[in-house]
């Protein structure tokens, strides 16, 4: 039985205090007009005044209540202590609320209803022939009183008085209602038998508040218990569905002769596929049920006893005619179909998750979907065969999609007139979100995103803006935590090596606005099977929180503001190096005589230029030794490359250079203390960091700057030597 939420313990117009409006004595004969005329407080409900309506008979409202507080004061049963005299005017009481436009909380007055009314004068009745009359008379069950009933000044459910609490006072029907149903739901019989005597507005029940609440959460709980028991009922019906398909198809296959199943085997295929479906049922399968359930689904099935072994069979004749008649029900097959869909819905519509955090788990896809549409899906595309079911791992990509996509598209009810299509966070599923800011990333094109919306293939263009923004955001925040940019693709305790260069955008074309020349700074990681480093902690999002900002949070000033800079000494004093060139090492011969067979080739081109011979031959270095390179080996771990915020400051500067370099000392210690910072320049850019380096010697000694870049005006063999010989010494400090 579902329990239906209407009644609000804390309600205010539900439950009501037994002495919370009644009026202290000295204001029995002031009247504040301006106040509710019954209680003269002020609380948070608001004031109600018949005269102050837009209607035509503005005032109408004065006369029920105004003739109902007569007949309550001519029968003595006043519901609040009010001074009547105090209120009525010489005209009547009608003439004075509508002369002081009297107002009232909507709760007081309804305590002179024409409901509480008519119910007074029966109590009044009742007592009167009860005086007059003795205790005889007719007994009904109305005015008898079960067991526990007379509650007094106790709890209605506990007994216990108010030293236990506060009591409140029962004042609306619907809480006798979900009362009755949560005792029918927990079978409480004391409590049916309390009950049956009348509702509990009649019998004026008081109880406690935490006792009231302690008996919904008993009724949930228990409800809960029967949605999980439910739920394996239904896979077990789905289970016994598809093992149904799979004994129809082999029959069908064996019409030349006739089909034998066994008992056992079928147990088994029915035991494998609820246990991947998610309902553990090792040892649980009794075959005898099976076995009772199968013959009721096969009139013309008879089961044989055969040693240990139960046989099942057909007869022939009644079995085919029942089938035939079965498939040529078109109204059967659609109402089939309708309770399908209502199933499948009512677990899509129940089944909850959390909002994207910013990143997707393992099995995410399948968490997102309930099991029952995913199997509706697999049957879809598969057949509903258990056989093909069991095996079927081809097609559960293609049915996650499936179901994903139909959950992401389905609502509960269709707004009439409205042409455009509403998702909700809460049933977002990850394609959708996958796909909308994978289409963002590769081509920035907000009208190719609203068209796979309006297929409902993704989500909005909005919802990728709002989620990328909150990621954005997310990342500064690290970043502000930790005192420096970093980004969070960077692992820890890994050997780390750095560039700058120049970024430089000068667009040609007519509708231009203008052009970069900035400056950026790369960060690689060189991990090995050895070391493959240790990921750093990204937090989620926060999908709870309402003040969603619309726009990017700054990075930290330090890394935006670069810090002016002079060079003290444009030609500083070169220290000397107490190193010398192995030029024997066999490394360093190995690359030098790589180096000199490019050169070969490349003259070897230049020979064959115009003649038709070079169409297939590469001249640049990279193309080169790239086709030359072995295939590379897939165990190894790949490097991981990283390009931090661009600055719009040009590279020549020393002051951007110094910034850089601080910057990329800051990530090195941060990911790899202990280690020298090892950075590539180009020749400009490496002839200002030297030079820099030279003028604060003190705090750049520990750079290691080299030359990456290898220039045609110079010596080949010389440069490539130097090029190489500084990229050791690099990695060997």
């Amino acid at each position: 039985m579902d329990i239906v939420d209407d009644t609000n313990v804390l309600d205010s117009r539900e439950v009501v205090d037994v002495e919370q409006h009644r009026p202290p004595d000295k204001q029995l004969c002031q009247i504040d007009w301006k106040k509710c005329i019954f209680c003269q407080q002020t609380t948070q409900d608001s004031l109600q005044c018949p005269a102050e309506t837009k209607r035509k008979n503005a005032g109408a409202g004065y006369v029920t209540v105004a003739q109902n507080i007569e007949q309550f004061k001519q029968i003595g049963c006043l519901p609040v202590s009010i001074d009547v005299a105090s209120l009525a005017h010489p005209d009547g009481l009608l003439e004075s609320f509508k002369r002081q436009s009297a107002k009232w909380h909507k709760v007081c007055c309804s305590k002179f209803s024409n409901l509480k009314l008519q119910r007074a004068k029966k109590r009044r009745y009742s007592d009167d022939t009860n005086e007059a009359g003795g205790s005889g008379g007719k007994v009904t069950r109305s005015s008898s009183v079960a067991p526990g009933a007379e509650t007094g000044n106790s709890c209605f459910f506990c007994g216990t008085g108010p030293e236990s609490g506060d009591l409140r006072k029962a004042s609306m029907f619907r809480l006798h209602r979900r009362v009755k149903q949560c005792a029918e739901l927990l079978g409480d019989s004391l409590l049916l038998a309390k009950l049956s005597a009348g509702d509990m507005m009649a019998q004026d029940a008081i109880y406690h508040v935490k006792c009231l609440s302690l008996l919904y959460r008993k009724a949930e709980r228990c409800k809960a218990d029967d949605i999980t028991d439910n739920r394996d009922a239904r896979i077990h019906g789905i289970v016994l569905a598809e093992l149904v398909t799979y004994i129809e198809d082999s029959r069908a296959e064996c019409y030349d002769m006739p089909l034998v199943l066994k008992l056992a085997d079928l147990a088994k295929m029915y035991t494998s596929r609820l246990n991947q479906l998610g309902v553990d049922a090792t040892g649980k399968v009794q075959t005898t049920r099976l076995k009772h359930r199968l013959l009721g689904q096969f009139p013309d099935m008879e089961a044989h006893k055969h040693g240990r072994d139960v046989l099942l069979a057909f007869n022939e004749g009644i079995g085919l005619a029942l089938k035939t008649a079965y498939d040529n029900d078109f109204d059967d097959d659609g109402i089939i179909l309708a309770k399908a869909a209502r199933i499948v819905r009512k677990d899509m519509f129940s089944k909850t998750h959390s909002v994207f955090t910013g990143s997707f788990e393992g099995k995410c896809q399948q968490q997102s979907v309930p099991a029952s549409l995913t199997t509706l899906v697999n049957m879809i595309l598969g057949g509903p065969d258990i056989k093909t079911q069991s095996s079927n791992v081809c097609e559960a990509q293609a049915a996650l999609t499936l179901a994903q996509l139909l959950h992401f598209n389905s609502t509960i009810r269709r707004r009439d007139g409205s042409s455009a299509s509403y998702h909700t966070k809460s049933r977002e599923t990850p394609l959708p979100i996958y796909t909308g800011l994978l289409v963002h990333a590769e081509t920035r094109k907000r009208g190719l995103i609203d068209k796979l919306y309006d297929l409902g293939l993704s989500i909005s263009y909005d919802r990728v803006l709002e989620i990328s923004t909150d990621m954005g955001n997310r990342v500064c925040e690290q970043f502000e935590r930790e005192s420096l940019v970093c980004p969070v693709s960077l692992r820890k305790g890994i050997f780390t090596t750095s560039a700058v260069d120049n970024i430089d955008h000068n667009p040609t074309s007519t509708t231009s606005q203008g052009a970069l020349h900035g400056t950026g700074i790369s960060i690689f990681q060189h991990p090995t099977p050895e070391c493959i480093g240790e990921d750093r902690e990204i937090s989620a999002l926060n999908s709870t929180d309402s003040r969603r900002s619309k726009g990017i949070s700054p990075l930290p000033e330090s890394y935006t503001s670069v810090p002016p800079v002079i060079l003290r000494d444009k030609e500083p004093v070169v220290p000397a190096m107490h190193a010398s060139i192995d030029r024997e090492c066999p490394m360093l011969l190995a690359n030098v005589k790589q180096q000199y067979k490019w050169l070969e080739h490349a003259k070897l081109v230049c020979e064959e230029e115009g003649t038709g011979n070079e169409q297939n031959m590469t001249v640049s270095w990279a193309a080169y030794h790239a086709s030359e390179t072995d295939v590379p080996n897939t165990d190894a771990p790949v490097d991981i490359s990283t390009l931090l915020p661009l600055f719009q400051e040009q590279s020549k500067s020393p002051a951007m250079i110094r910034h850089a370099m601080d910057i990329i000392q800051h990530a090195v210690d941060f990911l790899n203390p202990g280690q020298i910072p090892v950075i590539a320049c180009d020749q400009p850019l490496y002839a200002l960091a030297k030079t820099i380096q030279w003028n604060w010697q003190r705090h750049m000694e520990t750079h290691m700057v080299y030359m990456d870049t290898i220039y045609e005006d110079m010596d080949p063999g010389h440069v490539t030597i130097w090029t190489i010989d500084m990229q050791t010494r690099a990695i060997d400090r």
